[in-house]
């Protein structure tokens, strides 16, 4: 039925610059055969630049035959592979808040072990026994290199933490959003007054998508 929706827009909006007698009435009809070929081809290429060499690239549309004329859509695999990237990024994304959780405790550990022990020695009275203890001394071995891997690991848990999740979210939303954003694109391209719409529409879609093979393929739990 899509090719009914968009032969009725493309008249519409050439019998109405008709007659109003603009000369340019038949832009709508080429605007809506260029949507339809363009787009699918654009979307392809776009993936499959963002897509490592030698991996494969699913069709992201298939044709179907409509009443008059067979159309493109967003294909059932694009949905499939979308959904594959949102599990894998958001197990990875899980991971590593897991690692940021973890190293997040050893610095407070680490960090207030340490200031318990230089407090009690310097304030306590057994402060000259608890100082010379061999657990004291080896804390203070051990302690300022423990302490420097357990920041060192949050900090790039958090930077992971904070890609993740921007992925985690685009992939989310590439699941729900991204097939209906692109068939909205090739209707709202016919429509000068709507084009720029589409426009925005095919934008946020190849964005939500594009995130979510990066994301993918940046995802250490990627099958």
């Amino acid at each position: 039925m899509l090719d009914v929706g968009l032969a009725l827009l493309a008249v519409l909006a050439a019998a109405f610059m008709l007659i109003r007698g603009d000369p340019k009435w038949v832009y709508p009809v080429i605007a809506s055969a260029l949507a339809l070929l363009l787009i699918p081809i654009a979307t392809q290429l776009i993936v499959a630049a963002f897509t490592p060499k030698g991996a494969p690239v699913p069709p992201l549309f298939e044709w179907r035959q409509g009443q008059f004329f067979p159309y493109p859509y967003p294909a059932g695999s694009l949905g499939a592979e979308l959904e594959r990237n949102y599990a894998a990024i958001h197990r990875a994304y899980e991971a590593l808040l897991a690692v940021q959780q973890a190293s997040l405790t050893a610095l407070f550990a680490v960090a207030y072990t340490e200031t318990f022990i230089a407090v009690a020695s310097s304030f306590t009275p057994v402060g000259a026994v608890i100082q010379a203890s061999k657990f004291v001394a080896y804390l203070a071995q051990i302690g300022d290199p423990l302490l420097q891997i357990a920041l060192t690991t949050f900090n790039a848990a958090t930077a992971g933490v904070m890609i993740f999740h921007f992925l985690d979210f685009m992939a989310k939303l590439a699941v729900r959003m991204a097939a209906p954003l692109l068939a909205i694109s090739l209707l709202a391209m016919i429509f000068k007054p709507t084009r720029a719409l589409g426009g925005a529409a095919y934008f946020f879609a190849i964005a939500m998508i594009v995130s979510s093979y990066i994301g993918y393929y940046l995802s250490p739990t990627a099958e």
